[in-house]
């Protein structure tokens, strides 16, 4: 019981050491505490603005799957919206914007990711540059860093919304807005590829379609004809002033309506043919119409902060000065050897106190009439 009542006795000084020195010596611990979250702040401020940049499309009706009666519901610009972002998602699609916008030229040429002043120099400090690395604030080094950072940047800052019935938007939110208006402007061109590269599968597929009816039909329609001239090879016409016989007219009249139903079968196929043909041509050169740009991106604009990353760099720098003020704080009161309590005095000659002599104040007065009292009680002891 002793031994337990000594060690709190001990961690209860040694706390008491810790308070003691923390409020003797506040600036210790408030400058780091203080400093450093304002410092990280700025830095974020000074290398993490975002701009935005968007365009607006017009889109008239579902491009896609025109027919398809589970989409019957949803809005004219809703899918379009979906298939962008769904596209934004993949590698493959990252990959190929990245190509197409000049980024992929950059990055193999050491332009991208465009590095500051400050942070070369933070990442010339072991310690700091470490910190900063695991904080996000310091940019990739390796190609491969680079290329997982330019597929994360291009999938995290591109998004599409719907606005309405008939407009999509499609926003990029970054520090490079020229890059921005670059990528908008190749999803928006790879978009309309898409769009007609899907027109001319539906086009393609129907077509084929019709060709195997058409053939069909020609193949029936042949077979017809031949059981026509077998017909009249069997039975050739009979002299003038004289019928056929009943079951002959019959079969005759049977063979010809077969022959006039698969000419009318033949016609129609070939017809939906060219109709085919004739709609994909005209819908190809006015997908333009129904799907244009109404608002093209533009580079520019004021730049925002995201108070989002804001608040975690502020978290992180409280986090780190807070750490950095405690290590001051262990390390001085691990370096003062004052004698300055009862504690300390009792600590170090292991013996207990009778009497403990006061802390008399500076000021003058007030040390005369204590010198006056005392005096007083000694004449009266005497």
């Amino acid at each position: 019981m002793k031994n337990k009542d000594k060690e709190l006795g001990a961690r209860t000084i040694v706390i008491q050491r810790y308070l003691e020195t923390l409020y003797r010596r506040k600036i210790l611990f408030l400058a780091p505490f203080i400093g450093i979250p304002i410092l990280t702040v700025l830095v974020f401020l000074l290398t993490a603005s975002q701009f935005t940049v968007s365009a607006t499309l017009w889109v008239e009706q579902t491009q896609l799957i025109p027919n398809a009666s589970s989409r019957s519901r949803v809005a004219p610009n809703e899918l379009d919206s979906l298939i962008i972002n769904d596209r934004i998602r993949t590698r493959d699609f990252r990959l190929q914007i990245m190509e197409r916008s000049g980024l992929m030229d950059a990055i193999e040429a050491g332009q991208w990711p465009q590095v500051s002043t400050l942070e070369r120099r933070i990442a010339g400090i072991p310690i700091v540059s470490g910190l900063a690395s695991a904080a996000g604030l310091l940019p990739p080094v390796t190609r491969g860093e680079i290329l997982v950072e330019a597929l994360r940047m291009v999938g995290r800052s591109i998004r599409s919304k719907t606005v309405g019935q008939n407009l999509v938007v499609i926003t990029y939110r970054g520090s490079e807005p020229e890059l921005g208006r670059r990528i908008i402007e190749e999803i928006l061109e790879i978009h309309r590829e898409e769009i007609i590269a899907t027109r001319n599968r539906e086009a393609d597929a129907g077509q084929e379609f019709l060709s195997r009816q058409l053939v069909e039909q020609e193949a029936r329609l042949a077979v017809s004809l031949d059981e026509l001239s077998e017909y009249e090879r069997r039975f050739p016409p009979p002299p003038p002033g004289l019928q056929r016989p009943t079951e002959e007219l019959r079969e005759l009249q049977s063979i010809q309506q077969a022959v006039q139903l698969e000419q009318a079968r033949y016609l129609s196929a070939l017809e939906r043919i060219e109709d085919l043909k004739l709609r994909s041509d005209t819908t190809i050169s006015t997908i333009d119409l129904r799907f244009r740009v109404v608002d093209p991106p533009i580079a520019g604009g004021t730049a925002s902060v995201n108070m989002k990353k804001l608040a975690m760099m502020s978290m992180l720098g409280i986090t780190l000065g807070g750490m950095l003020g405690m290590v001051g704080i262990v390390f001085s009161t691990w370096r003062d050897g004052l004698v300055r309590t009862r504690a300390d005095v009792e600590r170090l000659i292991e013996t207990p106190l009778i009497v403990e002599i006061p802390d008399l104040p500076s000021s003058s007065k007030r040390r005369a009439r204590l010198l006056d009292a005392s005096l007083g009680l000694f004449e009266r002891g005497k």
